[in-house]
C-alpha cells in the first residue's frame, strides 16, 4: 500500500482542498434565506383557514 492509496489526512494539502470544496458546495446547497425566521416569527405549522 502506498501513500497514494491512503485517504488525505487533516493538514495535507489535498485534505484542505477537499474540505474547501465541500464547504463551498454546502454554501451553494443551503436553502433560501427566510427573513421571517430571523425575526423570531416561525412559519405556522398549519396555515390559517381564513378565520
Amino acid at each position: 500500500m502506498t501513500d497514494e492509496d491512503l485517504p488525505p489526512v487533516e493538514g495535507d494539502r489535498e485534505w484542505r482542498e477537499q474540505t474547501q470544496e465541500t464547504n463551498e458546495l454546502a454554501e451553494r446547497l443551503q436553502p433560501p434565506h427566510d427573513d421571517e425566521t430571523e425575526r423570531g416569527n416561525p412559519a405556522p405549522a398549519t396555515p390559517a383557514l381564513g378565520v
